[in-house]
């Protein structure tokens, strides 16, 4: 416990670590406008609001693309800041969007390894759950049974390819000790050496901050929940002076503003603890990984 308080702790200290938040902050503002804009689509909001605010969600996206690219940028200078044992956030400077867009390349790569990972585990319960639709249909009993085997497996691989994510940020953190591409970074085969050096550190540290994000998010969830009452208060009293229709435009864009200020926060709440998590994958690269390699 003292030692996950010491990375939070770690997180918030430093040269103008205010200022450095901030950052975060901005990084996820338009992510999470997009967010509020899509929240407000329902099945009983007209079409014409339901395109306007898709159109407002594609275009905030798109403009999202820079700052997200900062982010990428952003993180890889924390891998590194961390890999040289320093505390806090790193600073944002002009370098940090291109070292966002040169990494572009491994960020497409190793998600295309992680989706067709992904599918070829899940692969296996939907082939069950089709074998016991198509043979056994008939007898409801085994049916049944093939159905929760289905069931068990599709849960089984999800909590594999959930552990398998941080060995993933392995790569990236190797990639941010001297920013340039090797051949190696690439190859999916790398990922077995990382589990096979790392596999109880990374794994119990991943459980950990499973705790961490659920204890935080419950936190996190309180609050927002307090806050959102004086959104639907907001909403209470802003339908009520005001002449426009519910569904109206105007009337939706006085909604919107509060529940991007509920998603910047939720968004923030969701960041903080990635950044505390990747403080301590470096920690275990420095010793299981790269002493070794």
């Amino acid at each position: 416990m003292e030692k996950l308080l010491q990375t939070f702790k770690n997180l918030y200290s430093g040269e103008n670590i205010v200022k450095r938040h901030w950052y975060i902050v901005l990084m996820i503002f338009l992510p999470s406008l997009a967010m509020a804009v899509v929240s407000f689509i329902d099945k009983d909001t007209p079409s014409f609001i339901v395109l306007s605010l898709l159109l407002v969600a594609v275009v905030v996206l798109i403009l999202s693309i820079i700052p997200l690219l900062t982010m990428s940028g952003f993180s890889l200078d924390f891998y590194k800041s961390r890999y040289d044992s320093e505390i806090g956030l790193p600073d944002v400077t002009w370098a940090t969007l291109p070292k966002g867009i040169k990494a572009l390349p491994l960020y497409i790569v190793w998600t295309f390894y992680y989706v067709v990972f992904s599918l070829i585990l899940y692969s296996i319960p939907i082939s069950v759950f089709v074998y016991g639709l198509t043979q056994y249909k008939e007898n409801i009993g085994i049916f049944i049974a093939v159905s929760v085997l289905a069931v068990m497996l599709f849960a089984l691989m999800s909590i594999v390819i959930f552990l398998l994510t941080p060995f993933i940020g392995f790569v990236f953190i190797k990639y941010s000790q001297d920013f340039t591409y090797h051949k190696e970074l690439f190859n999916p085969l790398a990922i077995i050496e990382y589990i096979k050096k790392s596999f109880k550190d990374t794994v119990v540290l991943t459980l950990k901050y499973v705790l961490v994000n659920l204890v935080i998010s419950t936190v996190a969830s309180i609050i927002i929940s307090i806050l959102g009452l004086f959104v639907i208060a907001y909403s209470l009293v802003m339908s009520m002076v005001s002449s426009a229709d519910v569904y109206s435009l105007t009337f939706m864009s006085m909604l919107i503003i509060p529940t991007w200020i509920l998603a910047v926060i939720q968004s923030y709440v969701v960041v903080i603890p990635g950044f505390a998590m990747a403080d301590n994958l470096v920690e275990i690269y420095k010793k299981d990984i790269m002493e070794i390699e």
